[in-house]
């Protein structure tokens, strides 16, 4: 009877944290199927700065870094089915010319859908990630579209703001 129980109490446990991982709130690897980020929150890297659209209140084509975070709606982020939506309704959207990353009226376009892997901000259309240039961890380094390696330069995590 006693093992029942543990068994029953492992099984549901490991559904709640495959659950988790298919809906990409886990720290490991997942399908990027759907991101489960409905509020807005900053996107902090793992070199210590925020994914930050230029300007307190970005425009269309606003230049996206990574900065100091401060909890502003420039650095607000949430997933919106796999678009990646800021605190002003924009989406990070990759520059068809250079991989550049900025802020675009959200069309759904594959240059718009994003999948949080592992830690690791993916684009669904081509495979590159969202990538502090050069690992610089210093404020207002250009962000871009890259080859994925997961190093911390690509390592992104949802948290709570704080303006």
């Amino acid at each position: 009877m006693m093992f029942k129980l543990c068994a029953v109490s492992l099984l549901i446990g490991l559904s709640s944290l495959q659950s988790a991982y298919a809906h990409g709130t886990g720290n490991g690897s997942d399908d990027g199927a759907s991101n489960s980020v409905a509020s807005e929150q900053v996107l902090h890297s793992g070199l210590g700065t925020c994914l930050d659209a230029a300007g307190s209140s970005p425009k269309v084509g606003a230049n996206v870094s990574s900065y100091q975070c401060h909890g502003g709606s420039n650095q607000q982020w949430k997933f919106e089915g796999n678009l990646l939506v800021n605190g002003s309704g924009l989406c990070l959207d990759i520059s068809k010319s250079d991989n550049n990353l900025g802020v675009w009226t959200c069309h759904g376009g594959a240059n718009q859908q994003w999948a949080l892997i592992g830690g690791v901000l993916r684009n669904v259309g081509d495979n590159k990630c969202v990538d502090i240039t050069g690992s610089n961890g210093a404020s207002g380094t250009n962000v871009q579209a890259y080859s994925c390696h997961g190093q911390a330069n690509q390592q992104w995590g949802f948290a709570p703001a704080s303006n």
